[in-house]
């Protein structure tokens, strides 16, 4: 059976229109090590706007980091997301201890 650590991290999950912006996130997100590594994959969606329903299609990231780069995350995608109100969400994760120390030695400490 997996063996469990009680270090933690964070993952992310970002909503984008499109892959291209989806890429361009997750590459500068890695290439400042504020995350160790981004999934993407397309997603079809439904939500409130200016008072109707819109149904789209969009691409979600999930992007892995320690509880420290936290902010810097936050602050690198809305300078650079394109949507008015983007969604950034994250919450504590937890994995087996080889892929946690993974995560926490490829990102900023």
């Amino acid at each position: 059976h997996l063996q469990y650590s009680n270090m933690g991290f964070v993952v992310f999950y970002i909503t984008h229109p499109n892959e291209e912006q989806a890429q361009n996130i997750a590459s500068s997100l890695i290439e400042k090590r504020y995350v160790a590594c981004a999934n993407i994959y397309p997603v079809g969606s439904e939500y409130h706007w200016n008072g109707k329903v819109e149904k789209d299609a969009e691409w979600v990231s999930l992007c892995k980091t320690s509880y420290d780069n936290i902010e810097r995350v936050e602050s690198l995608v809305k300078s650079i997301h394109v949507y008015e109100t983007p969604c950034i969400t994250h919450w504590k994760a937890a994995a087996n201890v080889e892929y946690e120390k993974w995560i926490l030695k490829n990102v900023l400490r």
